[in-house]
């Protein structure tokens, strides 16, 4: 007979809609793009306007700003951008050139945060503040020097995760990459934090297979133990900025083969902050998935290293929770659209149509269908291992299971079962 188990540990879309929204962010906090134009004008919470009458109006299809008017927004995350589509609003050929400037909550200009529209120029081409860099999160204001007719303005996070992200390695060389300054190379929304004295290594081939399944074959060589500023990793670690709630898993090896180490999750603060998750490693032949950890809200994030840990792969995910479900089952979200990946099988969200239930299952060899046998060793939904091995040694399969589908995207849930053990007591 087949018993239930029992895991705290549930990768799940968040069925509470009232989430708490505890600290500083409130519903106008702007935490992924959101667009300003005419057609919302003073009527989205994101942009605050000091004056829709004379200060920032309505002007035909765009919006006319003057030197009274404000449009104001505030960021709840670090890593903003301003995009801004407008022109000169005079046609006197006379007419001086006209300023956009941003300007922080200090009444300061940002460096880098000033457009210059010319009279004779009536292009609308999008232009980017700050020309050289990101905003961190605060609440930010637009002012002009004199009238200019914007199309549009918008505040998007192109480095920030807004979905899901993976983080893997690659190096075409015949030795390992050393890293010895922050480096973006590898994924657009992870920055690798080194320095001339604590580096980091991509190494050269080296080939790992995690949980049965996935293989990954380059890895990040922390070198040794994270440095930091005022509790703030500064080398020999990774960071990352989600737009929302989410999770993330992390895959890796130990260096050597003496004592365990460590990769850990921290928030924005640093290890002064919130320890989010760890992922212990011990043997360098030892491959490791980390729990599904946590990150609570939008925000900055910190994965470092204690002793020499080799990182194969880091899975972000945006808009999934980590759950309690004492039944054992729990839902994993995904937004694919066209397939679904099982135990590193693409499956056609076609074959998921038609049904309110039914079981995709994993094979020993990895192959993965849409089928009742037995799932063997772990299964793979949208990069994240679900794995009974954490469970322990009792847990050897589990289920995929459909349990909602709409538009051609579904939902899964998973199950795990015990072995059925004969035990001394029960021999009795």
């Amino acid at each position: 007979m087949k018993n239930s188990a029992t895991y705290d540990d549930i990768i799940g879309t968040s069925s509470d809609s009232g989430d708490d929204n505890s600290g500083s962010e409130t519903d106008s906090t702007i935490t992924s793009e959101q667009t300003l134009d005419v057609s919302n004008l003073g009527s989205t919470s994101y942009f605050q306007i000091n004056d829709t009458s004379s200060g920032v109006y309505v002007n035909g299809s765009v919006m006319r700003i003057t030197s009274t008017g404000k449009i104001s927004f505030t960021t709840g995350i670090d890593g903003a951008v301003v995009t801004v589509v407008g022109a000169h609003a005079s046609s006197n050929s006379e007419a001086d050139d006209r300023t956009l400037t941003l300007y922080d909550s200090t009444d300061t200009a940002v460096t880098g945060g000033e457009i210059t529209y010319a009279q004779s120029n009536k292009t609308t081409d999008p232009v980017e503040i700050p020309s050289s860099s990101t905003l961190s999160a605060g609440s930010y204001y637009l002012a002009a020097s004199d009238h200019l007719n914007i199309t549009s303005i918008t505040v998007s996070f192109p480095g920030v995760i807004t979905d899901t992200a993976t983080l893997t390695f690659t190096n075409s060389g015949t030795a390992d990459e050393e890293l010895n300054a922050d480096s973006t190379a590898y994924s657009d929304y992870f920055t690798l934090l080194a320095t001339e004295s604590k580096t980091l290594k991509v190494s050269t081939k080296s080939s790992k297979t995690f949980a049965d399944y996935v293989t990954y074959d380059y890895c990040l060589k922390s070198g040794g133990t994270s440095a930091y500023t005022n509790n703030i990793p500064t080398a020999r670690a990774i960071k990352f900025a989600t737009s929302g709630a989410g999770v993330v898993q992390l895959y890796g090896v130990a260096s050597g083969d003496d004592s365990d180490r460590y990769a850990r999750v921290y928030d924005s603060n640093g290890t002064a902050g919130e320890l989010l998750g760890t992922m212990t490693v011990n043997g360098k032949n030892n491959t490791k998935v980390s729990e599904i950890i946590k990150l609570p809200s939008a925000g900055t994030y910190y994965i470092v290293f204690e002793n020499a840990v080799s990182l194969y792969a880091v899975n972000v995910m945006v808009g999934a929770s980590v759950e309690t479900d004492s039944s054992g089952s729990g839902y994993i979200f995904t937004d694919s659209s066209d397939s679904y990946v099982v135990a590193g099988t693409a499956i056609s969200s076609s074959e998921f149509e038609n049904y309110s239930d039914m079981t995709v299952t994993v094979t020993a060899d990895g192959e993965a269908s849409v089928s009742t046998d037995t799932v063997y060793a772990a299964a793979v939904v949208d990069g994240f291992i679900i794995q009974p091995s954490a469970l322990g040694d009792e847990y050897t399969y589990i289920y995929i299971v459909q349990v909602e589908s709409s538009g051609g995207a579904a939902d899964f849930a998973y199950e795990a079962y015990l072995n059925e053990i004969e035990t001394d007591s029960e021999n009795a």
